[in-house]
């Protein structure tokens, strides 16, 4: 008999479509940054989705979210759009921004100048219409609305976190690599060929003691010769007597 044992986390849930997530510890990384955003209860990055399933609070603050993912180095699929808000006043421009601040949007951002609210939304959860009828329901009126790109440069993020992985593999190996130059450049001594070294075993007596090495003259330590100075020496000319 199967038995399942599972917690059941209560709130709300949402979906975010991750940009930039190539392997397990990208998707390990987004996880571990969605539950350090206050209000997350549970969260889980998919890397065959691209996508992040989460379970908040309702008093979550969406953009938080936004924060969190691009502060370690990805991004999040998000559209923006331009809504015209006729009739706001300077002082209504908090109203206004909080009206707009559905569940789903990252941000929003009234300029009474122009009179136009600037949003970024997650389409996967809210649209250009939603927010319209919240700003209805707030007492403002919601003009035209026109698309606007979105500034995600997330391939440079990813290029530069390469780097930075990269640099971190390949620093604890410098100290090796330049032990191994150093011999390359610096060979040891080797034992010259000329000289007996060790020096041929000869029998001792009994309480003797071995016969101490000595260097081609017999006498004193052996000599040692650098390896690249290890070539035959030119034959002696021979000598001629004239006749």
């Amino acid at each position: 008999m199967d038995i399942r044992v599972g917690v059941k986390v209560e709130g709300r849930e949402t979906v975010l479509k991750i940009l930039g997530m190539h392997c397990a510890t990208c998707s390990l990384t987004v996880q571990r940054a969605l539950l350090s955003v206050r209000g997350v209860r549970w969260a889980e990055a998919s890397l065959a989705s691209n996508e992040a399933r989460l379970v908040a609070s309702p008093e979550l603050d969406y953009g938080e979210l936004l924060k969190a993912v691009r502060r370690v180095g990805y991004d999040v699929y998000r559209e923006a759009v331009y809504i015209s808000v006729p009739g706001a006043r300077p002082e209504d421009a908090a109203a206004v921004e909080r009206a707009a601040r559905l569940w789903g949007v990252f941000r929003a951002s009234f300029s009474p100048a122009t009179s136009l609210l600037y949003v970024e939304y997650n389409p996967l959860e809210v649209g250009p219409r939603d927010v319209a009828e919240a700003l209805a329901r707030a007492g403002f009126k919601a003009g035209e609305a026109s698309r606007s790109e979105v500034d995600v440069d997330v391939d440079r993020k990813a290029a530069e976190r390469d780097a930075r992985d990269l640099a971190s593999r390949l620093l604890p190996a410098v100290p090796i690599t330049a032990v191994l130059m150093a011999s390359m450049m610096f060979p040891p001594c080797l034992p010259s060929p000329s000289s007996s070294w060790p020096p041929p075993s000869s029998s001792t007596q009994a309480g003797g003691s071995s016969p101490a090495p000595t260097g081609p003259s017999g006498t004193g330590p052996p000599t040692w010769t650098p390896w690249w100075r290890w070539a035959p020496s030119p034959p002696s000319p021979t000598a001629h007597t004239p006749l």
